[in-house]
């Protein structure tokens, strides 16, 4: 036999596991969360409000500050070498668009 204090107990014990259960858990998780409204420190690399991915601008002058950009001569030819290396990969681009594709392909 089960006394009546013990089926009370189990009574109010089963009805908070059912209303428990009906609460959905992202909402249990938000309710337990610690309340922030303050913004992160840093996203990507923006902190402080402030980008902090240096320019070209800003890195050619810190070279010539600093004495270790290139003179003009070699800066000219790594320019031409770009060139070089542009022209030769749009060329083979252009051949590969005029090759005759492989059968069974769209």
């Amino acid at each position: 036999m089960t006394c009546g204090f013990c089926r009370s107990v189990l009574s109010v014990a089963a009805l908070i596991l059912c209303t428990s259960m009906l609460v959905p858990p992202s909402v249990r998780a938000q309710s337990t969360a610690p309340a922030t409204s303050a913004a992160p420190a840093r996203i990507g690399n923006i902190w402080g409000n402030l980008p902090h991915q240096p320019t070209q601008k800003e890195v050619g002058s810190a070279e010539q500050e600093s004495g270790v950009a290139p003179a003009a001569k070699q800066q000219q030819q790594i320019n031409d070498e770009l060139q070089s290396l542009d022209r030769e990969l749009l060329d083979d681009a252009s051949k590969d668009a005029k090759l005759p594709k492989p059968a069974g392909t769209p």
